[in-house]
Order: C-alpha cells, then sequence, then structure tokens
C-alpha cells in the first residue's frame, strides 16, 4: 500500500502558542493558539478548510496576486479568494502570516442607487445604504442574516497577496483524509 504524501498534520509549538500544519512535508499555514488547544485549532482548520484545493488536492502552487492588484469582479456581487496576511501583535515575538477565505466585494453606493441592486443592496445595522468596494469577511450574527465586514489593513495587518479560490472536485477518497 503506498504512503499518503498529501495527509494533514500539525506541530505545536508551546512557546510561542502557534500551530504549524503541513500537507506532508509542506507547511501551508501557521494559526495562533490563544487557548493552548492546538488540537482544537488543528481540528478547526480541518472542518473549515478540509474541502478546498489547499487540504485535499495541494500541489504546492498557487497563484498569488500582488496585495496592489484588484481582482476582477462584476458591479454588484462579491467573489471569494484567498488572502495572506501579515499580522504584527505585541502577542508574538515576530510577524506571523495567515491565509485565509475572504471575498472581494464591488458593491459601490452613491446617493440615489437604491433601487439599482434591488434587493441585493447593502445597508448597514441602521437600514442605510453603504458603499461597499474592497475586502471583507462574511460574519454571522443570530438575530438577522449574515452581513459582510470590511477588512481594514494596516501596518499591523498587512495584505500580503491574494489568490483565486477554486473549489477542488469531490470524490470519494478525499473524504479519507479527514478520517
Amino acid at each position: 500500500m503506498s504512503e499518503k504524501t498529501n495527509v494533514l498534520r500539525y506541530k505545536y509549538c508551546e512557546d510561542e502558542g502557534l500551530v504549524s500544519i503541513f500537507v506532508g512535508d509542506t507547511l501551508i499555514t501557521e494559526l495562533s493558539d490563544e487557548n493552548d488547544n492546538p488540537d482544537g485549532v488543528f481540528s478547526w482548520f480541518v472542518n473549515t478548510y478540509s474541502k478546498t484545493n489547499l487540504a485535499l488536492n495541494y500541489t504546492g502552487y498557487i497563484d498569488w496576486k500582488e496585495p496592489e492588484t484588484t481582482p476582477v469582479v462584476n458591479v454588484g456581487a462579491e467573489k471569494e479568494f484567498w488572502v495572506a496576511v501579515e499580522v504584527n501583535s505585541p502577542k508574538f515575538d515576530k510577524p506571523k502570516v495567515m491565509t485565509f477565505l475572504a471575498q472581494y466585494q464591488n458593491r459601490p453606493y452613491k446617493n440615489g442607487d437604491e433601487d439599482l441592486y434591488g434587493d441585493d443592496a447593502l445597508v448597514n445595522t441602521d437600514g442605510e445604504y453603504v458603499n461597499s468596494v474592497g475586502w471583507v469577511t462574511c460574519q454571522s450574527h443570530y438575530e438577522f442574516d449574515n452581513y459582510y465586514e470590511l477588512i481594514t489593513f494596516n501596518e499591523s495587518y498587512k495584505l500580503l497577496g491574494w489568490a483565486e479560490y477554486v473549489p477542488p472536485a469531490f470524490s470519494k477518497s478525499t473524504n479519507e483524509l479527514t478520517k
């Protein structure tokens, strides 16, 4: 029987509170562990990303784009991408690089555009229309539908690049990775 080289695994650095996640011998991301629970961090990663190219069919190559470039997204829509950010925090000895899924939203709004998007117009919690062009994350709220939150990049949270997110085709053999 051949050895699986694309199995997810992790190493934990207790001193830094850092969970390093690998596919085979290739480091794919590092996540901070603020609760001293590396098994929980790894389980979260597997459950969250097990259906992505990164976990199921990792090839070692993702076509990262420069952070200054803008993804092509139709007006009035959003599209999901990988983003890589560098986090500089007093909690860390050195900057940390994290990758995660985010959306690029292209929903511009000018006063009077209320009818332009119909039910797809974005509103804030006060019911006011909002201009939303840029990187966002989709958040959940128990009182209403999901909402988008702008990602604010700055010196402490720097965008390093972005890449197309292409969901992999599912086959029964890939399901063995998460068992």
